[in-house]
């Protein structure tokens, strides 16, 4: 036993001073440059390994080598692309046996990748692989490795449009074991405030790089997005994808304000989903066959999105049924919450943050209790204004077409042009919250305003309506009530100046200016007598204030006024004294 015990002594004691004598002669200048040559050879760049290596046994022999630096290329010799503190190579130790240093991992501790895109669109990113492609050529394959990013920061400049963007806290494993084999990626980072996870896989990257095609897949996870792509790549070093897309965020107005394209304050533009065959190419993300989900309502077409500092979106889209109730709740919330509805705002600042031009067509459109068919319509925003354009609505027997017009400038300003043609009002009443009116009504807006709020709106509104309404009962201001009382009227008189009465026409023209509505020209035909009056409505507090005259057949004129307001109006005679 003490025999078999001394026998392992000595093994142990050998043991260890060849591991020292190994340690000893292991040529420490000649595995860094080494290992300067193999990233130079792999990238094409000027590789600077400053300072002395340090060797390591335990748990496996590597070198560690500080402050690294890889140059830029030839044409950009400033924009050098990655320094770090520290690099440590994991050594092969079959092939270092016969002389040969092959590195089987590395690890960059905090290294700083700085991507630069100059004025003249040059990238710093964008290695010469000729030299792999060379030992490719001969030995038939080129080791790579494990690569490692810890506590890394990725900078990016573009310096051709004035642009900069920066990663921080990346944790990254690149495996690429030889250029013939596939490449995965896994990591994450901390981008704007939020951490962003992802994953890729490539089934031939060495070919990608020199031209051809690979199989890519790539998942990004964050709070704000989450992505899943399926295709393959291509055209490098322009990014060419082209593969299945699923996109999910849970507020499509948090996401937009990430990517630092707000669109401005609300409840609505939440939960939204994109699938379909997408394309990228020079920024833009084409999406064909698209599915989209936003805030409930589901849409089938295509969309282009260019991926710039102001994002651009356009496409066509076709829902079976879209809501409109939630993104006008906002502005009921507002107007129930503030003491003075007149001091509700109109958020227009962030129009110029995105452009859009996007064609809509729908088999039903519902807003609140307001229904529509069959609409076709589009929005455009453009240098800060936002257009919507309304090719044609069914709605309750008639049709509704029209345009809308808002411009940040610094105020908002609004222009809008409607028609509704041959609307049943019986159907459309409930809706609009008259519910005894009833006839076929024709109206024609033409108005522009400005201002900050709706007081101010209101005070700035110019411009015309008419309005027609035939063969129906609508209120007339207690004009019913002063004709029976004249003895000319053959209608029962209503109890109430806001009592629907029975009418052959009605007709008004209404135009807008200082704060009020001008009527001029408003007529008013029953079986029995006719009516005409002008005057002026306030529009701040419905005050009335209408002269006119009623007709009866056997020539008699009655002349009136009204005043009050459109929720409270009193009519009476002006031919009796008092």
């Amino acid at each position: 036993m003490k025999r078999i015990a001394g026998i392992f002594a000595v093994f142990l004691v050998a043991v260890v001073a060849l591991v020292a004598l190994f340690l000893a002669l292991l040529p420490r200048e000649a595995l860094k440059s080494q290992i300067g040559r193999q990233i130079s050879g792999w990238t094409g760049r000027e590789v600077s390994l400053r300072g002395e290596p340090e060797i390591h046994f335990f748990p496996m022999l590597s070198v560690t080598l500080h402050d690294v630096e890889v140059a830029g290329p030839p044409d950009m010799p400033e924009a050098g692309v990655i320094t770090m503190d520290s690099l440590t190579g994991t050594i092969r130790l079959a092939p270092l046996i016969i002389g040969r240093v092959e590195i089987d991992s590395f690890d960059l501790v905090r290294p700083v990748l700085h991507l630069i895109r100059d004025e003249a669109g040059h990238r710093n990113w964008v290695f010469d692989a000729g030299a792999a492609a060379l030992q490719l050529a001969f030995s038939g394959d080129v080791p790579l490795g494990v690569f490692r990013l810890r506590e890394g920061t990725v900078l990016f400049e573009d310096r051709e449009h004035g642009d900069s963007e920066r990663f921080d806290s990346v944790n990254l494993k690149l495996e690429w074991t030889s250029v013939r084999t596939p490449l995965a990626v896994q990591g994450s980072g901390i981008w704007r405030g939020e951490q962003v996870t992802v994953s890729a896989d490539a089934k031939a990257p060495f070919a990608y790089l020199n031209g051809a095609a690979t199989d890519f897949e790539a998942h990004v996870d964050s709070a704000p997005i989450a992505m899943v792509f399926s295709g393959q790549a291509d055209d490098y070093p322009h990014a060419h994808l082209a593969g299945s897309l699923k996109l999910s965020t849970a507020s499509l107005r948090r996401f937009a304000n990430w990517l630092g394209s707000p669109i401005g304050p609300g409840t609505t533009l939440g939960q939204a989903s994109l699938f379909g065959n997408a394309e990228f190419r020079d920024w833009t993300l084409s999406v064909a066959d698209a599915q989209l989900t936003l805030d409930g309502n589901g849409a089938s077409g295509a969309l282009k999105v260019l991926a710039a500092a102001k994002p651009d979106i356009t496409g066509t889209l076709a829902f079976d049924t879209l809501d409109l109730t939630p993104y006008f709740g906002g502005l009921s919330t507002a107007l129930s919450d503030t003491p003075d509805w007149r001091t509700v705002m109109l958020p227009t600042d962030w129009f110029r943050q995105l452009s859009a031009d996007i064609r809509l067509s729908a088999n039903a459109v519902k807003l609140g209790s307001l229904a529509a068919g069959g609409t076709a319509a589009s929005a455009s925003l453009r240098d800060g204004r936002l257009e919507i354009g309304l090719a044609r609505a069914d709605f309750d027997g008639g049709s509704l077409a029209g345009d809308l017009a808002v411009t940040d400038a610094p105020a908002p300003k609004v222009a809008a042009q409607m028609r509704a043609d041959e609307i049943d009002l019986a159907r459309a009443g409930p809706a609009l919250g008259l519910p005894d009116i009833s006839g076929r009504g024709t109206v024609v807006v033409d108005l522009t305003t400005g201002g900050g709020d709706l007081g101010a709106l209101l005070d700035g509104l110019n411009g015309t309506a008419e309005l027609r309404i035939v063969d129906g009962a609508v209120p007339i201001f207690g004009v019913a009530a002063l004709a029976a009382d004249a003895g000319v009227a053959a209608d029962p008189a209503p109890d109430e100046d806001l009592t629907p009465v029975p009418v052959e026409t009605l007709a008004a023209k209404l135009t807008f200016s200082g704060g009020a509505a001008t009527l001029a020209g408003g007529s008013l035909v029953t079986t029995s007598y006719t009516a005409e009056g002008e005057g002026r409505i306030g529009l701040r507090d419905g005050g009335l204030s209408v002269e006119g005259t009623i007709r009866a057949a056997h020539d008699v004129a009655l002349p009136f006024t009204i005043r009050g307001t459109l929720a409270r109006p009193k009519a009476r005679r002006t031919d009796q004294a008092g």
